[in-house]
């Protein structure tokens, strides 16, 4: 692993650098409560939520990002837009609260704000599980003029920020935030060199060029076509190391693929950089944990770190991360610094 003093200086380095997110911003809604019996009116459950404690708002998507980079220490600024619309209202409450500044979000009113609802209930005492989920997407494309001044803060923020993530997570294709204008100028910035680019993208991280993606094992085969159905969604390791080169080339930039319990791997000049994997015990929740692994290899590109110590950096804060059950999470300089102690004391 990097060692100690090298950690704590690049992680005391973070709190003076800025960051901005590129991308689509989420609202999660967790709404908790008792199923009282089934609806007159349809054959569904009815689910009471009670007192203000019922109803729970966190950043998701993008948003999650947001608060990850924050988290660590460095001023956040999202690039994106979303609704005119009670959930617009909360998520950016949501963001402000984090001490994120919301200046170059934009409130497109043919639009809303993406949220995902997740409804939890208990009946007689039994155990609370998950009765329900809604979600509010866009079908429409973002309009011209919002188009417009994204691409106008993008342009303002690269004067001033140390690096850039691209957060692209849209569910519903020609709807996302990163439209071909806003990815031909991502591309464009980036090429220039003055400013790192880290990007993520559930279905197109390919078209990403001049940006260190940052895929998973199985984006990253899909991405470079070596993925095959034959292998139902488990990658082979000579699989996801031949994807990461080949991505790598392809975007004419290092690639971080992360192989879950097996770490991350840095993909550079036809150099492949193996971050070692950490021992877990007890239970774990992963969701959320590439979000965590993007803030922690951007902050530390932009605070000086070498490759494979923004790969360690970033692997650090996920295995903080998911061990936060029932929360996408963030992770801190301090926990990072403990969870290394620990690490450390069971070699």
């Amino acid at each position: 692993m990097i060692p100690r003093d090298r950690l704590e200086e690049l992680l005391s380095v973070f709190k003076d650098r800025k960051i901005a997110v590129i991308g689509d911003l989420y609202l999660d809604r967790y709404g908790v409560g008792t199923m009282e019996g089934i609806a007159r009116e349809a054959p569904v459950p009815i689910v009471r939520l009670r007192g203000a404690d019922s109803n729970t708002y966190s950043p998701g998507g993008g948003s999650n990002v947001c608060a990850n980079v924050a988290d660590l220490g460095p001023k956040t600024y999202p690039i994106s837009a979303f609704g005119e619309d009670l959930h617009g209202y909360e998520l950016r409450r949501q963001l402000e609260e984090r001490g994120i500044d919301t200046r170059y979000i934009e409130i497109d009113p043919s639009r809303v704000t993406p949220t995902f609802e997740k409804f939890f209930a208990s009946a007689h005492g039994s155990p609370i599980q998950q009765v329900g989920r809604v979600d509010i997407e866009n079908d429409t494309p973002v309009s011209p003029e919002t188009e417009k001044r994204l691409v106008e803060s993008i342009e303002k923020a690269a004067q001033v920020v140390d690096a850039f993530i691209v957060a692209d997570y849209a569910e519903t294709p020609a709807a996302q935030v990163i439209t071909p204008k806003v990815l031909k100028v991502i591309v464009r910035i980036a090429g220039e060199g003055k400013v790192p680019f880290i990007s993520d993208s559930r279905t197109r991280i390919q078209l990403f060029k001049n940006t260190m993606a940052v895929p998973n094992e199985y984006e990253a085969a899909v991405a470079t076509g070596l993925y095959d159905s034959s292998m139902a969604g488990v990658i082979p390791d000579d699989v996801a190391d031949r994807a990461g080169d080949k991505l790598s080339s392809l975007l004419g930039r290092p690639c971080f693929v992360t192989r879950g319990p097996k770490a991350m791997s840095v993909h550079h000049d036809g150099i492949i950089e193996r971050v070692e994997p950490k021992p877990t015990i007890g239970q774990i929740d992963t969701c959320g944990a590439g979000d965590t692994v993007d803030a922690g290899v951007a902050a530390a590109i932009a605070s000086g770190a070498t490759l494979l110590e923004a790969a360690e950096i970033g692997d650090l804060a996920a295995n903080v991360t998911i061990k936060k059950i029932g929360t996408t999470g963030t992770a801190t300089p301090k926990e990072i610094l403990e969870l290394y102690d620990q690490l450390s004391q069971g070699r």
